[in-house]
């Protein structure tokens, strides 16, 4: 019989060695596939930007502490926002009524513009901050700063963690 199987070039051990490969090779395209999946995820991770807020009262430290995390880090990096560019624009009020307002309540600022602009930067996209003139307490409105989107995008501000919509 072995001779016959021999001859007729259908040896029983090859097919079992051939069956063999062919579930080594399913099981080797299953985990690819599945490493390949794994990787795609770990890639658009890798490039999800990380959002920092740094928070405290005026003279707390926010400036010198970012300016040491951008030189740490590398500018190329790191994307900064603040909070202080999104003071509403009071440009509709005298300069009397300007300098009654309380800057120091979360009404001040335009939080959900600056919740929009994080969410855009999040997703890849550069964002047209404002430029607040404290001297006016008013906005250029001719005037933005462009921020692109990076790894690290770092947010100061006094009053960043008492709006619901920036936690």
């Amino acid at each position: 019989i072995e001779n016959k199987n021999n001859l007729e070039g259908t040896d029983p051990m090859e097919e079992v060695m051939k069956q063999r490969d062919d579930e080594e090779k399913k099981k080797d395209a299953s985990s690819a596939m599945h490493h390949i999946q794994e990787s795609k995820t770990r890639e658009e991770l890798r490039y999800r930007p990380v959002i920092v807020g740094i928070c405290g009262g005026t003279g707390s430290g926010k400036t010198t502490l970012t300016k040491a995390i951008v030189e740490r880090l590398g500018a190329e990096h790191v994307s900064l926002i603040s909070h202080d560019s999104y003071y509403k624009d009071l440009q509709h009020l005298t300069v009397e009524e300007r300098a009654n307002v309380n800057f120091d309540h979360p009404d001040a600022l335009d939080s959900s513009l600056l919740h929009q602009h994080l969410c855009q930067l999040k997703e890849g996209l550069p964002v047209k901050c404002p430029v607040y003139d404290f001297t006016t307490h008013s906005r250029q409105l001719d005037k933005y700063e462009m921020v692109n989107p990076s790894k690290i995008v770092l947010v100061d501000g006094i009053l960043i963690f008492a709006e619901p919509c920036l936690l």
